[in-house]
C-alpha cells in the first residue's frame, strides 16, 4: 500500500476555529500525558501539548486552511513497512490506538528518509502510565519539526503488541508552521522538545518504581539513528525497556517467555555455594578493572567486551595495576565487520590469540569502518594463549570470574556485548555487575548491575593465560603479602610463583587487605583466621595442609622431618598442635605420598604435549605448557616421582609443545619472468601446503589476497606500460611468509636484444653475454638457441 495525501476541499471558519481553540483549552488537552489520550483529535508533542499551526495542531494545511491527511486505518502486530508517496514534508504524525500485551512490548513508528530515519512514536509498558490500550492523536517525537525531508516509507516495528495507525498527518509547507517553530528554528525547536520528552519519560520511568533509577544520560540523549548505531543489528533498536536512562541500582531484563520466567534457580542443590559477591573493581581494596570506554556512534560493543575483559585479565594476572590500553581499532579493521552491522567476540579473541593487538596509541580508536593501513609494524602486541567459553548457568559463570577474571558476556535480545566483572546475590537471583561500552555519562559511570534471564545470556567468553607481552622481562607476576599475614596474593595462577618471599604460606590469600582472614576454601570464601581452621580437614596425612590459627609450637603448616617422617598440624580446642608420623613409603612437600609416574609423552620430549599422572614434585602443574611464546614448561618422570623444567625452544612454543616454524614456499607459475603481455591475464602460483593465503602486489602496490588454492589474481594491464613488477606473497598459519616476482613488458612486443654485447656464448656455459645490460633478466638471444639462461656477466 503506498499512501499518498489528498486535500479536504471543505474549508472551516474563523468562529469555527475560534470555538474549538477554546473548547481544547478547556478539555486540558495541551498538557495531557504522554499517553493518556481520550479519542478525538489531540495536540500532542511529547510531554506538554504544543500546537504547531495556529488552530491547528501539526496537520498540514493547504493555502485554503484545509487539512491534508491520509485515513489509513490499517491494524500492525508484525514488523511491517509502508510505503509513501508524500514528497517533502516539515512535520509528521500519526493517529490511532496501540495495544501492549506483556510487559515485553514495543511498539515503534520509524519515518524513513533515505538513510536517514526518524523516531515518529515509541511505547513500551513503563512509560505507558499503566494502560495496556490506548489512544494517540496526532502524534510525533523526532517528526514533530523536520528540515524538509523526503518521506519515502514507515517502518513500524512491533514486539507482543499492535498499532492501529488511523490517520498519517503531515505539513509539507514551510509557511504553515507555526511562527514560534521558525523562529526558534527547527534544529533548536526540535533538541528543547526532545529534551521535554525525555524528562517525561524519565519522570514516568521513575514513577513505576523499577528498583533502578532513570535520568539523562550520553546514551538517552542521542537520536534515535544515533542509538540504532551504537545498539541493535542494524536493522532496528532493540527493545531496551528504558535502558537507555539507567543511572544506577538493579535493572532487570524480563525473560520473553512464561517458560523463562517460572524457572527454577539454576544451582544444584537449590542454592549457591559460591561467595554471596564478587566485584573485581574492589579485590584486595583495589579496583583492577581497567577504565571505562565508549565505542561512540558505531556497532564495536564486540571489540571493546572482549578487549575489556582482556586488559583486566592482565592486570589481574601480573597482580598489579598495569591498565594496558589495548587498541579495538586494530580489531575492528581486520575483521568483516562494520559500524552499521556489528561483529562477533571470536574474532577479536582470535585476533588476540593468532597475532595479538597493539595498544591505543598505536592504533587510536575512530568509531568507523578502516582498513589496517596505519598499523604500527614496530610495536610488538599483547597475545594470549588460547581464549574460551563457558556455561550460561549462575554457578559456572561466578566460578569462571572469580578464576578467569574480567569475561566477555552478552545479552541476547539486545545483540549486545559487554564485559562482566562482578556478582552479588539478591534473594533468589544474581545480580551481574557490568561495564559497558557507552563512556561514564551512562549508567553508574560506565557500570550497570542487571538481572538476565539466562535464556538471553549469550556470547559467554574468556582470555585464557599466560600471555605473552612484549617485554617479558618487564611484566612479571608479582607476589605480595600487604596485610602481613604470611598469606600472599600472586595474581590469578593457581600455583605459587617462585617470586614469592619464604614466608608466604602455600595458600592464596583471600583478601590481602584483611589480616582476620586467610586462604579461600574450597568454594572460594573466606577462611577466618581467627578461629582455628585446618585446610586439609584434620589429620589427614595424604594432603598438605595448615591451620589459621596460634600454634601451641611450631609453624602452622604440613611439612617433611625427613624423607619418611612428616609433621602434621591440626585443630585441638581452636588452637594449632602437632604430632609427628611416620610415611608408609616417602615424606614429600608437606605429606606422606605413595611413588607413582606416568608420562603421556614418554619423558623430555619436547615437541609432543604431556602430562603427568602420579605425583609431582612441590604440587607444581602436572602438565607441559608454553611459559612464554619461547620457553617451554616440560614435565617429565624421574625416580617414580614427576619433576619439571623450563626448555628454550629453538622455534617457538605454541598448543603446549616446541614447534620449529618452516617457512612458506612460493613459486608464480604463470606469467614467466620477461615475456612481453599485451591483454588481461591470470597470475597464477605454485605454494607449499602450510599456505593460508597470497598477497599479489603489482609494482609494490597491493591489489588483493586469495585465501583459497590454486591461488590467482586477475591481471588487467589497461593502466600499465611498460616493465611491471609482479610479485606474490605466501602466508602461513604460523605468521612467516615468502615472497617471489615476475617481470613482464607490458605494451609492446618482445623485448629487442639489447644491443650491448654480440650475444654469443664464447665460453660456452649455455648463458649468454649481455655485458652492462639488467643482471638476472631472462632473454632468450634467436641467434644463439643455447643461450637460454639468466645474462652471464663475465664470458671469459
Amino acid at each position: 500500500m503506498v499512501i499518498k495525501m489528498m486535500k479536504k476541499n471543505n474549508k472551516i471558519s474563523t468562529a469555527y476555529i475560534t470555538v474549538m481553540v477554546v473548547a481544547c483549552l478547556i478539555a486540558g488537552i495541551f498538557i495531557l500525558d504522554f499517553f493518556n489520550v481520550s479519542k478525538g483529535d489531540g495536540y500532542l508533542v511529547g510531554q506538554a501539548t504544543k500546537v504547531m499551526l495556529p488552530q491547528a495542531g501539526i496537520s498540514e494545511f493547504t493555502q485554503d486552511g484545509s487539512p491534508s491527511s491520509s485515513a489509513l486505518d490499517r491494524l500492525i502486530a508484525s514488523d511491517s513497512t509502508i510505503p509513501l508517496d508524500i514528497g517533502k514534508i516539515y512535520s509528521l504524525s500519526i493517529s490511532g490506538k496501540v495495544n501492549l500485551e506483556s510487559d515485553n512490548s514495543l511498539v515503534r513508528v520509524i519515518l524513513v528518509s533515505g538513510q536517514d530515519e526518524y523516531l515518529v512514536y515509541e511505547g513500551y509498558p513503563d512509560i505507558a502510565a499503566g494502560k495496556s490500550s490506548f489512544v494517540i492523536s496526532k502524534f510525533c517525537e523526532e517528526t514533530c519539526a523536520l528540515e524538509k525531508v523526503q518521506a519515502d516509507a514507515l517502518k513500524i516495528q512491533v514486539e507482543d503488541a499492535a498499532i492501529d495507525i488511523k490517520a498519517i498527518n503531515t505539513i509539507s509547507s514551510y509557511k504553515n508552521l507555526d511562527a514560534s517553530v521558525k523562529s526558534e528554528g527547527i534544529d533548536r525547536f526540535s533538541k528543547e522538545l526532545k529534551d521535554k520528552q525525555d524528562k517525561f519519560k524519565i519522570k514516568k520511568l521513575n514513577e513505576k518504581k523499577l528498583g533502578w533509577t532513570a535520568g539523562d544520560t550520553s546514551v538517552s540523549q542521542l537520536s534515535y539513528q544515533e542509538k540504532k548505531k551504537v545498539i541493535g543489528n542494524g536493522e532496528y533498536l532493540p527493545n531496551l525497556n528504558g535502558f537507555e536512562f539507567y543511572k544506577g541500582g538493579i535493572f532487570e531484563i524480563k525473560p520473553k517467555d512464561q517458560a523463562a520466567s517460572t524457572e527454577e534457580p539454576d544451582t544444584e542443590s537449590g542454592g549457591s555455594s559460591s561467595p554471596a559477591s564478587w566485584d573485581w573493581r574492589d579485590r584486595h581494596s583495589q579496583d583492577w578493572v581497567t577504565p571505562v570506554k565508549s565505542q561512540g556512534a558505531c556497532g564495536s560493543c564486540w571489540a571493546f567486551s572482549a578487549v575489556g575483559a582482556t586488559e583486566g585479565v592482565i592486570n589481574m594476572y601480573y597482580n598489579q595495576k598495569l591498565d594496558i590500553n589495548l587498541a579495538e581499532q586494530d580489531s575492528l579493521c581486520r575483521h568483516p565487520g562494520s559500524c552499521a552491522n556489528g561483529g562477533y567476540l571470536s574474532w577479536t579473541y582470535s585476533e588476540l590469540r593468532a597475532d595479538g593487538l597493539v595498544n591505543e596509541q598505536c592504533m587510536p580508536y575512530k568509531a568507523s569502518d578502516t582498513v589496517c593501513n596505519d598499523i604500527c609494524i614496530s610495536q610488538q602486541p599483547w597475545e594470549i594463549t588460547n581464549y574460551g567459553s563457558y556455561a550460561n548457568d549462575d554457578e559456572t559463570i561466578k566460578n569462571t570470574l572469580i578464576n578467569k577474571g574480567t569475561v566477555s558476556f552478552g545479552v541476547r535480545s539486545w545483540w549486545h556485548f559487554i564485559t562482566l566483572v562482578g556478582y552479588f546475590d539478591n534473594t533468589d537471583e544474581t545480580v551481574w555487575i557490568i561495564k559497558n561500552s557507552w563512556g561514564t555519562g551512562w549508567g553508574e559511570d560506565g557500570y550497570a548491575n542487571m538481572i538476565v534471564p539466562q535464556t538471553d545470556r549469550y556470547g559467554n567468553m574468556y582470555a585464557e593465560m599466560p600471555f605473552f607481552s612484549p617485554d617479558p622481562d618487564m611484566y612479571q607476576v608479582q607476589c605480595v603479602d600487604n596485610d602481613n599475614d604470611t598469606y600472599c596474593t600472586w595474581g590469578l595462577s593457581d600455583n605459587k610463583p617462585a617470586s614469592c618471599p619464604s614466608a608466604c604460606n602455600k595458600e592464596k590469600d583471600c583478601d590481602d587487605s584483611n589480616p582476620a582472614l586467610g586462604p579461600f576454601d574450597l568454594n572460594f570464601n573466606c577462611i577466618d583466621t581467627t578461629t582455628c581452621h585446618d585446610s586439609d580437614g584434620g589429620k589427614v596425612y595424604s594432603v598438605y595442609g595448615q591451620v589459621t590459627a596460634t600454634m601451641d609450637e611450631g609453624v602452622n603448616y604440613d611439612y617433611c622431618l625427613d624423607e619418611s617422617t612428616l609433621r602434621e598440624v591440626y585443630c585441638s580446642n581452636d588452637i594449632g598442635t602437632s604430632q609427628t608420623y611416620a610415611c608408609p613409603d616417602i615424606c614429600l612437600d608437606g605429606a606422606c605420598v605413595t611413588r607413582f609416574c606416568e608420562d603421556s609423552d614418554g619423558g623430555k620430549n619436547y615437541d609432543v604435549a604431556g602430562e603427568i599422572t602420579g605425583y609431582m614434585i612441590d604440587d607444581s602443574p602436572a602438565y607441559d605448557y608454553c611459559i612464554d611464546s619461547t620457553q617451554l614448561y616440560e614435565v617429565y618422570c624421574f625416580d617414580d616421582l614427576g619433576f619439571h623444567e623450563t626448555y628454550q625452544c629453538s622455534g617457538v612454543c605454541q598448543d603446549d609443545r616446541c614447534i620449529v616454524l618452516t617457512p612458506p614456499a612460493i613459486t608464480i607459475t604463470d606469467p614467466a619472468d620477461g615475456i612481453a603481455v599485451s591483454d588481461k591475464f591470470i597470475t597464477a602460483a605454485t605454494v607449499s601446503t602450510n599456505t593460508k593465503s597470497v598477497d599479489f602486489y603489482i609494482d609494490g602496490n597491493y591489489k588483493m589476497t586469495d585465501s583459497a588454492s590454486p591461488f590467482k589474481y586477475k591481471f588487467n594491464t589497461g593502466a600499465y606500460n611498460g616493465e611491471t613488477i609482479i610479485t606474490a606473497v605466501a602466508r602461513a598459519d604460523n605468521g612467516l611468509d615468502a615472497q617471489d616476482s615476475v617481470s613482464v613488458m607490458i605494451g609492446g612486443d618482445e623485448p629487442a636484444l639489447p644491443q650491448c654485447s654480440d650475444g654469443k656464448d664464447n665460453d660456452q656455459d649455455k648463458t649468454c653475454d649481455y655485458a652492462g645490460c639488467q643482471k638476472n633478466k631472462v632473454i632468450t638471444y634467436p641467434g644463439d638457441p643455447d643461450c637460454t639462461s639468466p645474462e652471464d656477466i663475465s664470458e671469459s
